[in-house]
């Protein structure tokens, strides 16, 4: 492949299931035009997040809204938004048809073509911490709330190319930074095995208002985080060793 000119991917890519197309992205080349010239990074970080009915770490749990609206539109887009107010986090639209909403947030990227340019946008010199993170690989490619429903499948300021498999490379781990509420109280849940005493193993019981939970439903146990093993660009975390 040619990494000056590089052709994105068709949108047939993301009309599949989520997950799939998550382990997939793995490898594939995040192409951002800036007037500076092309910055390009190979993605070696995703997590999965679905429909809001399988899903209660998605946007999309609850509804469409304003601002997760992008998840339930066409595939092959980007969705992009603000968390905690500081970082943006880059997301790619991808489902299958009878699903209502699916994204893969991008967690981790390895630079490959200017670098220099990222090291400006993020104003740091190492180079293992320019992109691995969500957050910091949104700056060092200036991704931000302009490029919100962007059409990844078509060449411009920012789109998808293809890259190499690394689907023998593959890891995968809980995803990070959330956690599992009760759906009828809306608890916190604490999970731990305190709470399935005189319960099924399989049952989850939340401590507010007694209701039980299958532990199939929580979104801390579902194995949607993959990253390429031993790459030094994954976000530094625990999760890394399994």
């Amino acid at each position: 492949m040619s990494f000056k000119d590089p052709s994105p991917l068709k949108r047939e890519f993301y009309n599949r299931n989520t997950i799939k197309v998550a382990k997939e992205l793995l490898g594939k080349i995040i192409v951002r035009d800036v007037n500076n010239g092309h910055m390009l990074s190979q993605i070696v970080e995703v997590e999965a997040y679905t429909s809001g009915i399988k899903d209660r770490a998605s946007h999309a749990w609850k509804h469409r809204t304003k601002r997760n609206k992008n998840m339930f539109g066409k595939n092959g887009v980007s969705y992009v938004y603000l968390s905690y107010g500081m970082y943006f986090m880059f997301n790619i639209v991808a489902k299958e048809q009878e699903e209502d909403a699916g994204a893969v947030l991008v967690r981790a990227v390895e630079p490959m073509i200017g670098i220099e340019q990222m090291k400006i946008n993020r104003k740091v010199i190492k180079e293992t911490e320019l992109t691995s993170g969500p957050g910091k690989l949104t700056q060092a490619l200036i991704i931000d709330k302009k490029l919100n429903g962007k059409d990844l499948t078509k060449k411009g300021e920012l789109y998808i190319a293809n890259g190499k498999s690394e689907m023998e490379k593959i890891a995968t781990s809980p995803r990070i930074g959330i956690s599992d509420f009760c759906p009828k109280c809306n608890s916190k849940l604490i999970i731990g095995e305190e709470m399935v005493e005189n319960k099924p193993k399989s049952k989850i019981l939340c401590y507010i208002c007694n209701n039980s939970l299958s532990k199939s439903m929580l979104a801390t146990k579902k194995q949607w985080r993959f990253y390429l093993k031993d790459n030094y660009f994954v976000s530094k975390h625990k999760f890394n060793a399994i």
